[in-house]
């Protein structure tokens, strides 16, 4: 029994030696860690000035890219948007650049490239669809078949800080009706 007695005893010891130690070594200075892009403010993962929060990420804005917060657009609230190429009179655009969301949502990407025309004017470039009456197709729910295809027309102010972007979104099944559209001003 004595035996039993000196291995419970020794045991405890043990457990005490090692609670008392992890509860020593833990490192106070490491402050709080933060997801990339977020900064340690307070106590607190701050996405800081200069930067977008969007989809769980704060990221600083690539070279031509804009960033917009929707208001009532079917598909996406924040968008990503960059022209990655011009090409005489058509350029590429990738919306939402480098986001992936885990797990992504069934029957929806939120992020894609497209092509559209491009004009190089004076008074601020504008972009729209290559093709008409297709664009880049979306679901509004994020679940299932996409419902729309969205066509983006824009215009860049002079300055190429602003793009002022028109949405249409057309009915998938049948492109010629048009189910909805709205305005995103897009900053740089």
């Amino acid at each position: 029994m004595s035996t039993l007695t000196s291995r419970i005893k020794n045991l405890i010891f043990l457990f005490t030696a090692l609670w008392l130690c992890g509860g020593c070594c833990d490192d106070e200075s490491k402050g709080t860690i933060c997801e990339k892009g977020f900064e340690e403010i307070n106590g607190k993962c701050e996405c800081p000035e200069g930067s977008f929060r969007a989809y769980g990420f704060c990221r600083e804005l690539a070279d031509n890219e804009w960033y917009a917060v929707t208001s009532g657009c079917p598909c996406q609230d924040t968008v990503f948007f960059k022209i990655t190429g011009v090409q005489g009179d058509t350029a590429g655009i990738r919306l939402n650049d480098d986001i992936i969301i885990d797990p992504p949502n069934p029957g929806w990407s939120v992020r894609s490239s497209f092509a559209v025309r491009y004009f190089s004017l004076v008074n601020g470039d504008s972009i729209a669809p290559l093709s008409l009456p297709y664009g880049h197709p979306c679901n509004a729910d994020n679940f299932g078949a996409a419902e729309f295809y969205e066509l983006f027309y824009g215009k860049f102010s002079p300055s190429g800080d602003t793009l002022n972007m028109k949405i249409i979104f057309r009915d998938f099944q049948t492109p010629s009706i048009v189910k909805d559209s709205c305005f995103v001003t897009f900053h740089k």
